[in-house]
């Protein structure tokens, strides 16, 4: 039975507009909702040359920053720095479509968890 399904439907071809439905992305909204105002502030800060993916003292509250002591600057600097190879993919997928899609959500929220994880400890060290 199952063979013959299968045969039944092989030769059935998909119009353009389906098969383009199909290979779209599919996003949760209720995921982009949640981190929309945090997706609106990457996006402003990356488009107003606020923060730089390719420089992690970019995304630093100097005046916080300073005051830490240096063990803590040290795991400050590598978030930073895992942060800012996030950006860039984020910046990359926004060059591309102007979409938030399922990728650019997880990405955002790996953003936000990394920066909470580490303001929850050391305080607001980061302008994002």
């Amino acid at each position: 039975m199952y063979i013959k399904q299968i045969k039944k439907h092989q030769k059935k071809v998909v119009d353009q507009k389906t098969q383009e439905e199909l290979n779209r992305p599919k996003t949760s909204r209720n995921r982009i909702f949640e981190h929309e105002d945090f997706i609106e502030e990457i996006i402003k800060k990356l488009e107003n040359n606020e923060i730089d993916p390719y420089a992690p003292r970019s995304l630093l509250n100097l005046e916080v920053y300073n005051k830490l002591s240096e063990q803590d600057e040290g795991r400050v600097d590598l978030a930073a720095r895992n942060i800012c190879s996030i950006l860039h993919s984020v910046q990359d997928l926004w060059v591309q479509d102007h979409s938030r899609s399922t990728v650019m959500v997880d990405l955002i929220q790996t953003i936000k968890a990394s920066k909470e994880r580490v303001e929850n400890e050391l305080g607001d060290v980061f302008i994002i």
